[in-house]
């Protein structure tokens, strides 16, 4: 995501490792975040600013062609991960505590599995792992989706991680 244009809004924008180019992939005069490839690899998921300042999660095609809304009844959103084909994580925006919850896209039925949540989600190893805020730190957690058990697993001075495979 960046801020390119005067015009004030953010755009997705691609770069290419062979030619070490950056190019617009959206070009809107929305705002458009936190793009994340979606499971059936064709199209990316974002987080657009509307018009009316609402945020709903969008996707755009990856071979070109007319964006799409992903998430019509859910206008708060921050961030997303998606967990597999008919379902996601989603930050929403809530007040006082932004809430984590799962969402099938659907049935748009959504349930909260925290709040005070960070800004990180990430599937790892078949489980959803966010941060909590707790001052400086973070709470770590991992949340087990067969059990629907919750785990804490430490604490972390950022709001950002990422897994990487030993191999």
């Amino acid at each position: 995501s960046s801020q390119r244009d005067s015009n004030g809004s953010t755009d997705i924008y691609r770069y290419d490792l062979i030619s070490k180019t950056t190019s617009p992939f959206t070009k809107t005069i929305t705002s458009e975040y936190s793009p994340t490839f979606m499971p059936d690899g064709k199209s990316i998921s974002v987080v657009m600013v509307e018009k009316d300042s609402v945020q709903r999660l969008w996707k755009f095609p990856l071979a070109g062609g007319e964006p799409s809304c992903v998430m019509k009844n859910t206008d708060l959103i921050g961030y997303h991960c998606w967990i597999n084909k008919d379902s996601l994580a989603i930050f929403v925006l809530t007040k006082p505590a932004f809430t984590l919850e799962l969402v099938n896209i659907y049935t748009q039925k959504s349930f909260v599995v925290a709040d005070s949540i960070g800004r990180c989600m990430r599937m790892h190893e078949g489980n959803l792992w966010f941060t909590t805020k707790a001052g400086r730190f973070q709470n770590l957690y991992e949340y087990s989706l067969k059990s629907k058990t919750l785990y804490i697993k430490g604490m972390i001075e950022s709001e950002d991680y990422c897994f990487y495979k030993n191999e």
